[in-house]
This record gives structure tokens, sequence and C-alpha cells, in this order.
């Protein structure tokens, strides 16, 4: 078909086309090898769970190949959609910053945590009864006070049976019920509400009557320790109301996400 110049001139072809095809994959190699970007660092170990900082990153410069595919490559842009916080794998110094590893959503439980830790705040957990407590107005970021009424200590049950028979005077009856306000217990002002279960703990559901009883979480300061010790005694002893008094949007955005 091909004369003898003509086999000569195809392999001559042939041979430039390998050739050529070599040194193009070899440059593209070499390329890719010795490219260099600037992707973000973490400096310093982060802990799973946890709200990541700015100050904690750092940019660095490092070979183009082993760049994973999540990795954040500009740090301004990737800042303006903070806050971030670490999943269940945390960072290690010298880490580099990759999304997979991060949560934007600070109404995770874990984001919420975060956020107690950066706030010095503390969570504390009462009974009350809704419906007695405005109901539904009992939301998160709800600015309640609470009003706690504590029943008369009775007799016990076996001293009211002697005393009848032996016709003795009601030891004990003459005390009254007690009704406590902020006026009394300024701790009891100005509390907010983060959050709403019903008594198993999960989620209130619209049109139903798990709000009888209920479970309100409270939000306090580390140093108001006064005030969780008062709402723990009269949750035990007695009747917490919560009267709404104001709100804060800011609160029921972030945690009335899951509720």
């Amino acid at each position: 078909m091909f004369g003898r110049k003509g086999r000569i001139l195809l392999v001559i072809i042939t041979f430039c086309g390998v050739f050529l095809l070599s040194y193009f994959l070899n440059q593209a190699y070499l390329r890719k090898n010795t490219a260099t970007m600037e992707v973000v660092m973490v400096t310093k170990k982060v802990p799973p769970y946890s709200l990541l900082s700015k100050e904690d990153l750092a940019v660095m410069t490092i070979p183009q190949a082993i760049v994973p595919d999540d990795a954040v490559l500009d740090l301004e842009e990737f800042w303006q959609d903070s806050p971030y916080y670490t999943t269940d794998l945390g960072f290690g110094a010298g880490d580099l910053l990759c999304t997979e590893k991060l949560s934007s959503d600070h109404f995770t439980a874990w984001g919420k945590m975060a956020a107690l830790t950066n706030e010095e705040s503390m969570l504390i957990a009462i009974n009350t009864n809704l419906v007695q407590s405005c109901a539904n107005l009992v939301i998160p970021g709800s600015l309640v006070e609470a009003i706690v009424h504590l029943p008369a200590k009775g007799m016990e049950e076996e001293d009211q049976v002697i005393s009848a028979i032996v016709h003795l005077p009601a030891k004990g009856m003459e005390e009254e019920d007690q009704v406590i306000s902020c006026l009394e217990e300024p701790a009891l002002a100005n509390l907010l509400v983060v959050d709403k279960k019903n008594a198993q703990a999960a989620p209130i559901e619209k049109d139903s009557r798990e709000a009888i009883p209920a479970v309100v979480v409270l939000k306090l300061h580390k140093n108001q320790q006064t005030t969780a010790k008062k709402l723990v005694y009269y949750n035990e002893k007695g009747t917490i109301y919560l009267l709404p008094v104001g709100f804060r949007s800011e609160i029921f955005a972030g945690w009335a996400v899951e509720g």
C-alpha cells in the first residue's frame, strides 16, 4: 500500500507523535508536582465541637498536587460566612483547613455548646406547666420573670391520723402557702429562655397536650450559681410559673430551628 519512502515517513511521523505526546505529558506532570498554591492551614490544635477562631488560621504555600478538593484557599472570602465549628474530627496543628471537618451551622448541638463556652454561660432546665406559664409565648428568646408557689408544709400523714384520733390540733397546719416573685427574689427576674421540650426532652408538637408539663431551658451566666441553686430548690419544692416580659430574636433564630 505504501512504498518504502512512505513507510519511512509513517515511522517518522509516528515517532514524532509519540515523542511530542510524551513531552507534553511529562511537562504536565512536572507542572502539577512543582506548581504551588496558597491554602489555609490551622496553626494550633482545635478540639472537636469547638468554635474556630480566625486567629487560629494562617495562609501557607504548598505543592498543588497535595491540595485536597475541599481545602480552603481564600481565608477572607471563607471567613465571611463565619462562625464555623469543628465536627467530630477537629484539627491538629499544621492541618489544612478543609470544609469536610467544619460546620457553619451554629444551631447544631455542638454549635450551641461551643457558644456557651465563649459566652461563659450555662444552661439549667426546669419543669413547668406551659399552660399556666403563658403557653406558647414561652419560646426560645423569651425573657421571663419567674413566680414560685411553695405549698405550706403540712403534717405527715401518720401524724394527721394520730391527731384525728386523739383530737389534737393539727400541728403545723397554720402555715400558709408562699408565693415568691422577683420583688422578694431579684434573681428570678430577666431569665432567658433558650429551649423548651416535652417531659421526654423531645420537641413539643403543635396542637398537642405535651406542653403539660414541659421542660424549659434557661440560660444563665456562670457566675449566677446562686440563681441556679434557687431555681433547683424551687423546682423541687414547689411550682415555677414563667411570665414573659420581653424577647431576644437572635436567641429564637439560633435555638428554635430544631424544635
